[in-house]
């Protein structure tokens, strides 16, 4: 294998990692965020609270 072709390969390999790591990260945000919502609009309605 010549060394450009291994260096696309290492290339492509790296850009993949970090698509994957980054789309993994952005989706636990979203339901980290989504679920503070909701345990907010839980504790808001509580009756135990007034």
């Amino acid at each position: 294998m010549n060394p450009k072709t291994k260096s696309f390969l290492y290339f492509t390999c790296l850009v993949l990692a970090v698509v994957t790591y980054y789309y993994t990260f952005s989706i636990d945000t979203v339901q980290n965020t989504e679920l503070a919502e909701n345990m907010i609009a839980y504790a808001a309605t509580q009756e135990a609270f007034n």
